[in-house]
């Protein structure tokens, strides 16, 4: 008999969701067919389940110990259905194991799979540490890590970026979830196979301060690249996320975290094809503000040139009164942007880096 010509007697289905063990356990023995309908998945209204599912939802555990005694195969634990989670979303390819972890029936997960052996990888789509993680439910993930079910380092995402727990927890900003996750030694230098994020990139990606500020403090290296070589810092500097810019600025404090904000403040101003926009010059003003505030804190002056003929004798700016004086002049903005791009690239003696700029710089002629 092929497995979809299987179906749940009438009978066991009501033995099940009343929760009478004996007579399961009598009528498993005496009913020839009755183990083979284990391997069955049916259709009620629009949940698709296993006789399994149902005992496990509802958390009747000796029922489940019965089923699991009895079952024909291995395959009846792992079986596939469809099913209405806790919070009324119909979810696919589910197995009873997710039905009992959803429900929070710790016992019958235990059983399920210390007696039944149940996959606790196999989770719609994503092991169930990720799911459980994505759905934000820390007694699930407590319970998994707790027992040793799971590992939160080599349980990843069965897609090619391989995403860890940690940093779906960073990147969504369940601050309980990533705390424990840290405690349970969640490696915070991990990154993703295709992006290369971190969780600390994930958290600025994100704008989760939170989570940025929980994993510093932790010890997550603030100077990772990703994919796209971009820092935590201009990561959040990109959304305008200036409250974590602050963080990040006195969290890592040194000329090359400085220098790195100040020219992307100067670079997305002087690169941008609206330099006389409101929005660019906004930014460039406030992620210069931060950084100025921020270097007067700490006492880390600039090293500024001495002024010179091609930028009318033009000094940079060294204080938050002096950027004030030319925050709503955008040609003088401009000059800014190029003092700040002539400062930071001679310093690294690499002519190619002002290729883009002169190009800009010419067009910016042409348009005047």
């Amino acid at each position: 008999m092929e497995e979809d010509e299987f179906f749940i007697p009438n009978e066991l289905y009501k033995l099940v969701l009343r929760n009478k063990a004996n007579e399961l356990d009598a009528y498993l023995q005496q009913t020839s067919y009755a183990k083979m309908a284990l391997l069955a998945v049916d259709q009620y209204k629009e949940e698709q389940v296993s006789i399994m599912m149902i005992a496990a939802r509802h958390g009747f555990d000796e029922v489940m110990r019965i089923l699991l005694a009895h079952r024909p195969t291995q395959q009846s634990v792992e079986l596939e259905g469809t099913m209405y989670n806790v919070t009324g979303e119909l979810v696919s390819e589910v197995t009873a194991l997710w039905c009992a972890l959803d429900r929070g029936h710790f016992t019958v997960a235990r059983i399920l799979i210390d007696v039944g052996g149940a996959d606790v990888n196999h989770g719609p789509i994503h092991p169930l540490l990720i799911h459980a993680a994505i759905m934000g439910r820390f007694d699930v993930i407590r319970f998994l890590v707790d027992n040793r079910y799971t590992d939160v380092n080599e349980t990843v995402t069965n897609d090619e970026n391989e995403c860890s727990s940690l940093i779906f927890a960073a990147s969504i900003g369940h601050q309980p979830i990533l705390a424990y996750l840290i405690e349970r030694g969640a490696n915070l230098e991990y990154r993703t196979k295709v992006n290369r994020n971190t969780a600390l990139t994930a958290a600025a990606m994100n704008a989760r301060l939170e989570s940025i500020q929980l994993l510093c403090y932790a010890g997550a290296s603030a100077n990772v690249k990703n994919r796209n070589a971009k820092t935590p810092l201009i990561l959040v500097a990109e959304n305008n996320n200036f409250d974590a810019v602050a963080f990040l600025l006195e969290h890592n404090h040194d000329e090359v975290t400085f220098n790195e904000l100040e020219l992307f403040a100067a670079n997305s101003y002087a690169m941008s094809n609206n330099h006389n926009g409101a929005q660019e010059s906004e930014r460039m003003v406030h992620l210069l503000r931060l950084a100025l505030d921020k270097r007067a804190l700490l006492n880390i002056p600039k090293i500024v040139s001495e002024p010179i003929i091609a930028y009318n004798f033009q000094l940079e700016c060294q204080s938050v009164d002096e950027l004030e004086q030319i925050q709503h002049d955008n040609d003088r903005l401009y000059i800014e942007a190029l003092l700040i791009h002539e400062r930071i690239f001679l310093a690294t003696m690499n002519e190619k880096l002002f290729d883009p700029l002169f190009e800009r710089l010419r067009e910016y002629f042409d348009s005047n």
